[in-house]
């Protein structure tokens, strides 16, 4: 029998996003890589909170992240899109 053990963790070199205001019907990406330097699998779920707690998310709903769900192999990194 052979295993693995490790805390799941991350690198990342985006903190923040910040969209331009952006013209009706057009629309602005970003993206960023998170890398996983541990020796296990890193699954990602994402989803956007609001700035301040207990304030309306309407218009969170507006936003995107592809994938919306990964798992980044041990020591490799994944692209995401916002």
């Amino acid at each position: 029998v052979q295993a693995k053990a490790d805390d799941q963790m991350f690198e990342c070199e985006a903190t923040n996003v910040y969209f331009a205001p952006t013209v009706l019907f057009q629309t602005r990406t970003h993206r960023f890589v998170v890398r996983n330097p541990s020796v296990i699998p890193l699954p990602i779920t994402w989803r956007f909170n609001p700035k301040v707690p207990g304030s309306q998310v309407g218009g969170l709903k507006a936003y995107t992240v592809t994938p919306a769900q990964s798992r980044i192999a041990p020591g490799r990194e994944q692209e995401f899109t916002v």
